[in-house]
């Protein structure tokens, strides 16, 4: 077990504070799969954190890291299942469980105590352990697990992200864009912002890749790092289309059994987050409706009669609910 001693943990008490409380006991833990997942050209056996709902039988947040996670990850990760849950309104629970073994109820139980939420050691945490069995079954199994495998992605909310992918190929925003990053803000998220490049320029792989950090991209486009370390220091959201081989079968199943749409034989949107290190995994069930938000908003940023210094704003459907964005060209 790796080190866990952290000094005090950053967080906004006034901002937690004012998320309703209500009954619900959560398991927050972490363990290493027994599958591998591709990283670049070697396989590793990854770790995953979870929060899971025992009151309510739901995967609330998890994360994948190559390194064994510290507690300020957990902590990350708690933060993200009371603002934005895979499942549920966001708010505090009152129990946090944690396995005995885990040591990390030192660090966490100050903010949890702040925040009125109760922090026990348990001897198993039953619930997230049997989610994170059957998930490490599935990527053992698949090598890379289904949309609709991921906690929290519904039938709906996929079928949603091809409709919107085939809306975006059918309009080829490539042809006008260039690769001039386009700056994402969207408030219902808290990592907001993003800056988006479209792909498919001179005869490039077609597509649309949100990354995380601006310098980290203007270094990429500069050419100022070599291959390799370019995709190391890579986080993003991309959508690139390619053949239907390119995704789980269990995906291209459901997307014929569904009638999902399909722009054509190349057009099968392959959707996936990297992570810094060379670490790739599905999109969480936010960040697919963030993509699909994105899929539709951009072609008409692209349209020459928006091609202009002031923002646009746009509210658009997705399967979450009408999201509002602010697209701007980055600087």
């Amino acid at each position: 077990m790796a080190d866990t001693r952290e000094g005090p943990l950053p967080f906004d008490r006034e901002r937690l504070e004012r998320l309703p409380q209500t009954f619900d006991v959560w398991q927050l833990g972490t363990r290493q799969l027994a599958a591998r997942v591709r990283t670049g050209d070697q396989a590793v056996r990854p770790w995953m954190t979870g929060v899971f709902s025992s009151t309510h039988d739901l995967m609330l947040a998890f994360e994948l890291t190559h390194e064994p996670p510290t507690a300020t990850q957990g902590w990350q990760v708690l933060l993200k299942a009371m603002r934005q849950p895979e499942a549920g309104e966001p708010h505090r629970p009152t129990e946090v469980q944690l396995a005995q073994e885990q040591e990390w109820s030192s660090t966490l139980r100050p903010p949890l105590d702040a925040l009125n939420v109760g922090c026990v050691t348990v001897e198993a945490l039953d619930g997230l352990d049997a989610l994170l069995d059957e998930l490490s079954g599935q990527l053992a199994s698949q090598g890379s697990p289904s949309l609709l495998e991921m906690p929290g992605v519904t039938p709906e909310a996929v079928g949603a992200f091809f409709d919107a992918a085939a809306l975006f190929y059918r309009q080829a925003p490539w042809n006008r864009t260039g690769e001039r990053p386009i700056r994402i803000d969207c408030r219902r998220f808290e990592s907001s912002p993003w800056y988006a490049v479209v792909m498919g320029q001179a005869g490039m792989t077609r597509g649309l890749v949100l990354y995380d950090d601006l310098a980290t991209l203007l270094r990429i486009q500069e050419g100022d790092l070599p291959e390799e370390e370019s995709a190391r220091q890579t986080a993003a959201l991309a959508v690139v289309f390619g053949d239907k081989e390119d995704l789980p079968a269990e995906d291209v199943a459901q997307a014929e059994s569904n009638g999902w749409p399909v722009a054509g034989p190349e057009a099968y949107p392959s959707v996936y987050r990297m992570e810094l290190g060379l670490s790739m995994r599905p999109p969480l069930a936010w960040e697919l409706d963030l993509l699909e938000g994105c899929l539709r908003a951009v072609p008409e940023f692209a349209r020459k009669k928006t091609r202009r210094l002031a923002p646009l704003n746009l509210t658009v459907p997705t399967a979450g609910g009408e999201l509002p964005l602010v697209l701007s060209w980055a600087a």
